[in-house]
């Protein structure tokens, strides 16, 4: 058994958080073939199946700039710079034969034992050591993963593949007549929504949900959402002013409203024309 490279840092980089999940799993499903088959990073076309990609998961890879399109498919760029080669795998397995050859079934079996009790040892000397550390990482990630939910209930879920483009986090969200509407609408500052809606840009582009892809009208769905929220839990300070804001989203409510109103009337008599 051998193993594959990866930097714990790998979920950040630029080139890995703007894929889909399908993209990612088939990345690392690749990495994964290409070691176990000793393919020095190559990956022919029939293996996409297999590996339970899709030629849309493939065109994202290459875009990204993680796979190189070849006569018979792809290869993974820059594999042998971070993995092994087929010549150094072969090389290890082999080293690995003659020694467990030489050492005997009792000295292999008596070496790992004592490895692994030296594992043992330092396993339950890190977990002492780090105990109050691995609890407040479990806290955290069970906040974060709260947050996220909280984020996501309540709003309608992203159209289906096909429908409305989906893309990551828009900044600025809000467009400057609708921050004022909210303004207004909640009796605060403009710039205490805008604060807000920076606050929403930061945690869906580099922050905890960083990588999400919605539709425009979601994004703004979720934006009013945390907006909310913000002044239900007192964190958005309505009491500093905003009566001027008020007066204005009100008055820019009205306008998007009769906007509205006409392109309705102006759509069913088109239709009625149509008809006749």
């Amino acid at each position: 058994m051998s193993w594959i490279r990866i930097d714990d840092k790998a979920w950040s980089h630029p080139k890995i958080a703007g894929l889909s999940g399908n993209a990612v799993r088939l990345w690392l499903f690749g990495l994964c073939w290409c070691n176990a088959h000793q393919t020095d990073g190559a990956i022919p076309t029939v293996t996409l199946r297999i590996l339970g990609g899709s030629a849309r998961d493939a065109k994202e890879l290459v875009a990204a700039g993680l796979w190189v399109p070849t006569d018979s498919g792809w290869s993974v760029h820059d594999y042998l710079a971070h993995q092994s080669s087929a010549e150094q795998i072969r090389a290890s397995q082999e080293a690995k034969a003659k020694a467990g050859a030489k050492g005997g079934r009792r000295s292999g079996e008596a070496r790992r034992q004592a490895a692994a009790s030296e594992n043992t040892k330092q396993n339950e000397s890190r977990h002492e050591a780090g105990a109050s550390k691995l609890v407040e990482a479990k806290r955290t990630k069970k906040k974060n993963k709260k947050e996220e939910e909280e984020q996501e209930e309540d709003l309608p879920p992203p159209p289906p593949q096909g429908g409305e483009l989906q893309i990551p986090c828009p900044s600025p969200v809000l467009s400057p007549e609708l921050v004022e509407e909210i303004a207004g609408h909640y009796r605060a500052p403009i710039e205490a929504i805008k604060k807000a809606e920076n606050s929403f840009s930061n945690y869906w582009i580099v922050g905890k949900g960083a990588g999400k892809r919605f539709s425009r009208g979601l994004w703004i769905a979720k934006c009013r959402e945390w907006i909310r929220r913000g002044v239900e839990s007192g964190e958005i300070d309505t009491s500093t002013g905003g009566h001027d804001d008020h007066e204005a989203g009100l008055r820019r409510a009205k306008e998007r409203e009769e906007r509205e109103r006409l392109a309705k009337a102006e759509a069913k008599a088109r239709l009625t024309q149509g008809a006749a």
